[in-house]
């Protein structure tokens, strides 16, 4: 893919594993792996000494300056790499989780309102306030598209990492399973904005979806899950590339297959 990549999250678990499999494409432009703390992101640090293309950016998604001061640096970053291109494709993964227990501050009999808003703030809002900062940067890169008629990942294109959890239609376990109701909610929350965004930006030229990462073995997904973060990554690439125009406003799991909301 020859395109400008701007990701969140991007120094541990599924984010990590997104840079590392972009950075084995020759026909990556840039990437702008953005986190919290890029000074002590080690393993970032140490992939981006070795592969120019990768710039790393401060970004709190919980904050809004800090993500508008962001927005900001990889707009001047993008104009004096390579002039007016623009990003293409922008990857909310950024993301938080609480302990799953039945009487825990995310769950129904012990929610605590601020957990609830922390969890909903990163994950819901977050991806949001990011996609408006960034905005006249997909912009840029989707009038500079030859084809005005498609929509994919290479003119411009905003995929938010959601979860399976997210579905309304899939819950048939409540809280048994999975006790983490602000976490569901909020990635329930995440995918009504994907859904609003894709018919708002339509005419503008650029592609928003949501996509299932499937169940990792990361810090969030625990040591049980049946895949690890690179194996999830390579999958999340290939499905990527075959988005197009019937694609926008989707939820789409791993494989590329479209999920029920």
């Amino acid at each position: 893919m020859s395109i400008n990549v701007v990701i969140t999250g991007a120094n541990r678990g599924i984010g990590f594993a997104l840079v590392q499999e972009f950075s084995e494409d020759d026909e990556l432009k840039n990437m702008f792996a953005c986190c919290r703390n890029p000074v002590d992101a080690e393993q970032l640090k140490a992939l981006a000494s070795t592969d120019s293309r990768i710039h790393l950016i401060r970004m709190d998604v919980s904050d809004p300056i800090s993500i508008s001061k962001a927005a900001q640096e990889v707009a001047v970053a993008v104009e004096k790499l390579v002039g007016s291109d623009g990003v293409n494709l922008l990857i909310n993964n950024a993301g938080t989780n609480e302990g799953h227990c039945t009487d825990g501050p995310q769950s129904f009999l012990g929610a605590e309102q601020q957990t609830y808003l922390k969890i909903y703030n990163v994950n819901a809002i977050g991806p949001v306030i990011v996609s408006k900062e960034f905005l006249p940067l997909l912009k840029t890169a989707s009038q500079k598209y030859s084809d005005k008629e498609v929509l994919n990942v290479k003119r411009a294109a905003i995929v938010n990492v959601s979860s399976g959890l997210a579905s309304i239609s899939s819950n048939t376990t409540g809280s048994s399973s999975f006790p983490n109701v602000a976490y569901r909610c909020s990635k329930t929350a995440l995918n009504q904005f994907t859904k609003t965004a894709a018919v708002d930006l339509a005419d503008k030229g650029i592609l928003v979806v949501s996509c299932c990462p499937g169940w990792v073995r990361t810090d969030m997904g625990g040591p049980y899950a049946p895949i690890n973060a690179s194996e999830s990554a390579k999958c999340l690439l290939a499905t990527f590339s075959r988005f197009d125009k019937s694609s926008s406003g989707g939820f789409f799991n791993l494989s590329g297959e479209r999920e029920n909301y």
